[in-house]
């Protein structure tokens, strides 16, 4: 197992990348609860990683056309 041969260094590396990732997805998922009414907390954690990511990008491509953007026409 890649922990039980790694030094101290990579396993706290590991640990760091861990943790920005449950970040980055508490993030996605309070985003999509926030933006997308009906849409509760239990569902969008139950979303695929690649469904968030699609999700956030509809949602960004929405603000931005509601904002009067047009450099992202829908």
């Amino acid at each position: 197992m890649f922990l039980s041969v790694s030094s101290y260094e990579e396993i706290q590396k590991y640990l760091d990348q861990l943790a920005s990732h449950r970040e980055d997805i508490e993030n996605q998922v309070i985003d999509i609860v926030y933006f997308m009414p009906g849409v509760d907390w239990n569902t969008a954690w139950g979303l695929s990683a690649r469904l968030r990511e699609k999700l956030i990008k509809h949602i960004l491509k929405v603000k931005k056309a509601e904002s009067g953007d047009k450099s992202q026409e829908m």
